[in-house]
């Protein structure tokens, strides 16, 4: 963890290496760092603010970035879209060369535009919602999977346990938003192609080898015997299927049988042949 976020606190200096080096001031590199440190999230913006601190004193302790000593300017984004704006225009005027942060999908979304326009590479260490790849002019570096993995994640685990239906209640931020709506298309689907594997045709017409036509129900405990040990050598299959004709509202509609002969009725007529 702690290697991740000296990762977060250089990569938006080191990815401008990328392109032509910045021209940077003489009291060294200036990261910003957007995350919420009011509102309702601020536990967790200020707990992110102080790690990339302590990232930042480990990385100047051992010389820093390109031979520069490393700072951080807050923006207070306060999970607030509009509030968020604020702090990143102030970010992208107060001389940084890049920006690491955002929490909140929603807050997140309307500065990449900003930082977009200033030429400033932002790493996004938190904030995952899906709409941030369309949105993203280039510029911006997503560490946390979208809602896809976590979506996919769920989705299996719901199969695990052979649900029949899910309720999907979200905050309505845009994070829980984009979670609700990836998770609804997901079990959609599942349910549809479940549905589509168990629905049969409304004809069903069998193939069968004239000689499996039985006189009676009771000759069958016979024929199950003898046809496994004289086609694969087991005792039993599960493979045997009893069909009782058609019900209304209930599978097939219309079933039809065709006998397959090739022979066999001569074969059983021939008396020399059955003499031997």
């Amino acid at each position: 963890m702690r290697n991740f976020w000296k990762l977060a606190a250089t990569g938006a200096a080191l990815v401008v290496l990328s392109g032509a080096l910045p021209s940077f001031a003489d009291d060294g590199i200036k990261v910003g760092v957007l995350v919420p440190t009011t509102g309702s999230e601020a536990t967790y913006g200020q707990d992110m603010a102080n790690a990339v601190q302590i990232a930042i004193d480990e990385i100047n302790k051992a010389g820093g970035v390109l031979g520069k000593q490393v700072s951080m300017v807050v923006g207070d984004d306060g999970c607030d879209p509009q509030q968020s704006v604020n702090a990143a225009t102030k970010l992208a005027s107060s001389g940084i060369v890049g920006v690491v942060g955002g929490y909140c999908s929603g807050a997140t979304l309307p500065t990449l535009k900003i930082f977009g326009d200033a030429k400033l590479p932002f790493v996004i260490t938190a904030a995952n919602s899906t709409q941030l790849i369309p949105a993203n002019p280039g510029n911006a570096f997503m560490i946390n999977s979208t809602g896809n993995d976590q979506v996919a994640k769920a989705n299996d685990f719901f199969k695990g346990k052979s649900f029949k239906s899910l309720a999907i209640v979200n905050e309505g931020d845009a994070y829980s938003q984009d979670l609700a709506n990836l998770m609804k298309k997901a079990w959609t689907d599942e349910v549809a192609a479940f549905q589509k594997v168990l629905r049969l045709p409304q004809t069903l017409i069998t193939i069968l080898g004239i000689e499996k036509l039985l006189p009676t129900l009771e000759d069958l405990e016979v024929f199950l015997q003898l046809l496994p040990r004289s086609s694969t050598g087991e005792r039993m299959n599960p493979y045997t299927s009893l069909w009782t004709g058609v019900a209304a509202g209930d599978g097939p509609q219309e079933f039809h049988v065709v006998l397959l002969d090739n022979g066999r009725t001569s074969v059983l007529a021939d008396e020399v042949g059955h003499a031997h």
